[in-house]
């Protein structure tokens, strides 16, 4: 079996709660018809972005969920922050000592990456999380089609969990789009949600990649 990898670990920082506003935004602002139709989106009163700055970060997001439902590993990497790189979390929380982070040049071979790595720990069982990095996205990243997500928040939890959420913490600078799909199941009563956060920093006027955040209802 290939080798079991560590991971590389970055630092949390604290920052304020924000207050919500929902809105709704007409799919024909988000551009490669990502939005056929209204959806709503939530992003903080307080934020003083505008309508357009968060359609743009939108029309971003989908971009990136679409390198992903096409396993575009060359595409993907080119979003990915130059100096930062990307970390990958399977559940809300962000855990530096247990995600893991990788370079673009990285994610540009992951579909020839046939190393195991330990991604972090499943939920209840606390199992450690051992795959391949395409069997990884198949499982937490490509688990839903995100690109058919009906509710998007800017900056802003959509839904939550028992998992403690810290994007904001854990990510300062950054700003993130949360793509939401409430219910596939109704005999499920809502349990069965399912999120991705694409995080975003601004770099020299350019939105890249610093880490892309798995949810789901957990117990």
């Amino acid at each position: 079996m290939p080798p079991i990898h560590a991971q590389k670990t970055r630092t949390a920082r604290s920052r304020s709660p924000v207050f919500l506003a929902a809105v709704f935004l007409a799919g024909c602002l988000f551009g490669a018809g990502a939005l056929s139709a209204l959806r709503p989106v939530l992003w903080p009163e307080t934020s003083g972005a505008a309508p357009a700055s968060s359609a743009e970060l939108v029309e971003n997001a989908f971009a990136v969920v679409t390198c992903l439902k096409q396993e575009d590993f060359a595409a993907l990497a080119s979003w990915v922050h130059p100096e930062k790189g990307i970390l990958f979390v399977p559940y809300s929380t962000v855990l530096p000592e247990r995600n893991l982070h990788f370079t673009a040049a990285e994610v540009r071979r992951f579909s020839s990456d046939k190393n195991v790595y330990i991604w972090g720990v499943t939920d209840g069982e606390g199992a450690p999380i051992q795959s391949t990095p395409v069997d990884f996205f198949r499982q937490f990243l490509n688990n839903r089609d995100y690109a058919g997500a009906s509710v998007i928040g800017v900056n802003t939890l959509v839904k939550t969990g028992n998992a403690t959420e810290n994007v904001a913490e854990a990510f300062p600078e950054a700003r993130f789009v949360e793509l939401n799909i409430p219910m596939l199941d109704p005999a499920q009563e809502g349990l069965d949600w399912s999120s991705l956060k694409i995080v975003f920093e601004n770099l020299h006027g350019e939105s890249k990649v610093v880490a892309i955040i798995h949810s789901q209802w957990t117990n």
